[in-house]
């Protein structure tokens, strides 16, 4: 449903998403839908269940660690006028016995670097530490990037696993932001940093927070909000793609 953010009211007429095609689980239970930073989109996991409580056909097991719960994740904009797409990067391993295991999509309510960042919850093996039956048991935490200029194809970006989990299945991440550090007017001190995203500018110079477009132009790989904020960009070498500075691609 639209939502108005100044009267904080929900609009009368909701819109209904297109079913799509889920494969290979026929839209067997749909769950945990998540919004992307800026509200376009919503991602979501289609399994053999909406969640992994359940009795599970093959070893019996009830809402434990021995339930095989299967999934893939999907992305779909919330203006209701395209089909569902499957994130294939996020969802398909390398190895064939690691796909299908992708539930739980968390966004981090926050872009950055130019994409929109979930966490979702994987069986998946890793490396020789985490191996062997998909099964709850092995429910760890999981990140991808995702991009923020066009959905009619995949934007997902392979997912990384979350150091530090311990040997104990870990589901449903949740994002926690640290306030950023300001940028101290002209003259003023403070805003001491060590490292660009611990400022709400996003860049750091010599410990201290500053504006980017008052001490320099940011360069290939750079943040940005337009061209304009690039190096090169104002006379088109260089443009502002995905909020990250970028050579125009060649034609």
């Amino acid at each position: 449903m639209s939502f108005d953010q100044g009267t904080t009211k929900f609009g009368s007429a909701p819109i209904r998403l297109p079913l799509g095609v889920y494969t290979p689980f026929a839209a067997a239970g749909i769950g945990y839908p998540s919004f992307t930073p800026d509200s376009k989109y919503v991602a979501f996991h289609v399994g053999n269940h909406s969640t992994g409580c359940f009795t599970d056909p093959v070893t019996k097991a009830s809402c434990d660690d021995d339930v095989h719960h299967q999934g893939n994740i999907f992305l779909q904009g919330t203006d209701g006028t395209a089909a569902p797409v499957r994130l294939t990067a996020l969802d398909d391993a390398p190895a064939a016995t690691d796909r299908n295991l992708s539930v739980e999509p968390t966004f981090n309510p926050i872009q950055r670097g130019g994409y929109s960042w979930v966490v979702f919850t994987s069986m998946r093996d890793w490396g020789n530490k985490l191996t062997g039956d998909p099964i709850n048991g092995k429910r760890r935490l999981w990140v991808a990037a995702i991009d923020g200029a066009t959905f009619a194809v995949d934007p997902s970006h392979p997912p990384f696993y979350l150091e530090g989990q311990k040997d104990t299945p870990n589901m449903r991440g949740f994002w926690t932001l640290a306030a950023c550090t300001a940028t101290p007017a002209p003259g003023a001190s403070g805003g001491a940093c060590q490292a660009g995203f611990e400022c709400c500018s996003g860049f750091c110079d010599r410990g201290a927070c500053v504006d980017l477009s008052t001490v320099a132009c940011s360069g290939l790989g750079g943040t940005c909000d337009t061209a304009a904020d690039c190096c090169n960009g104002a006379n088109g070498a260089v443009e502002c793609r995905n909020h990250v500075c970028a050579l125009p691609p060649v034609k």
